[in-house]
């Protein structure tokens, strides 16, 4: 089968309609103003649930002995850029499934979250004590699969 210039096109249009695996790294910079205590920020995007979260971090546990449960992209989510350090950092996920959550600190450290309450499936990190550095967070979902709209709350004190 011989191809041409129309039929080359036609296949690369075909291609660039397909999402691609890897997902997009969001970077987030967290630095107060002068006059600002508390900063929040929301975001908002969709699960990617494709690998287990073990497989991604390379351990079952966190720094805590909370299991890292449920399926993620294979790059994290969002990236969390903080300039300065601060005493506390809370990530909370509100969607209409059962989410998961794990953040890399930038020495390695890993947090992860899932169930925020027995009635509620979404998942909730808080770090103390926080140095200045690179944060990398999945959102992910419970089950394989899903693909679950969620926003992501972070509140830096």
């Amino acid at each position: 089968m011989k191809l041409n210039l129309n039929h080359l096109i036609s296949i690369i249009f075909v291609l660039s309609a397909i999402p691609a695996i890897a997902q997009t790294r969001n970077n987030i910079l967290i630095a107060r103003n002068s006059n600002q205590s508390v900063i929040e920020n929301t975001v908002s995007g969709q699960t990617f649930s494709a690998f287990s979260l073990p497989s991604i971090l390379g351990q079952m546990k966190d720094r805590q002995g909370n299991d890292c449960l449920g399926f993620v992209g294979d790059l994290p989510d969002y990236t969390l850029n903080l300039t300065e350090s601060f005493s506390q950092l809370n990530l909370a996920i509100n969607s209409q499934g059962d989410t998961t959550m794990a953040i890399q600190a930038p020495n390695n450290v890993l947090y992860c979250g899932d169930d925020i309450s027995a009635t509620n499936p979404n998942a909730s990190v808080t770090l103390t004590n926080l140095p200045t550095g690179e944060y990398k967070v999945w959102v992910g979902a419970f089950d394989q699969g899903d693909r679950l709209n969620y926003s992501l709350t972070i509140n830096a004190h």
